[in-house]
């Protein structure tokens, strides 16, 4: 299994918002999945989470295929916008963060 460490990528675009008892997050793909990695204080293992219910059959282009680069699929995953990211990856925000960044969206979808 490929790692790739992107705590420092998502807290330079989240800053604060990132979950304050996160060490570390982590991009990981074989050669037929993809996770992403949290590893928490005072937890010893690291909570992996399998990507794959993000490719439906809707999708045209799904995302995070392991045959691409992981640093490409990795690269996906830290452009995700931050309403996006609180509906794949629990406890990637802290939780008043994550509040509020659900009520931004749901604010945004009623001005439309």
């Amino acid at each position: 299994m490929e790692k790739l460490e992107i705590t420092n990528q998502l807290k330079n675009i989240y800053g604060d918002r990132i979950n304050s008892n996160l060490i570390s997050i982590k991009y990981c793909q074989t050669n037929n999945r993809a996770e992403i990695e949290l590893l928490f204080k005072n937890i010893e293992k690291p909570i992996r989470i399998d990507l794959k219910f993000i490719n439906d059959e809707n999708y045209k282009d799904k995302y995070f295929k392991p045959e691409n680069d992981i640093v490409d699929n990795a690269a996906l995953l830290i452009e995700m916008d931050a309403y996006s990211l609180i509906n794949c990856i629990d406890d990637l925000f802290n939780e008043k963060d994550a509040k509020e960044i659900d009520d931004e969206h749901q604010k945004s979808l009623i001005k439309k």
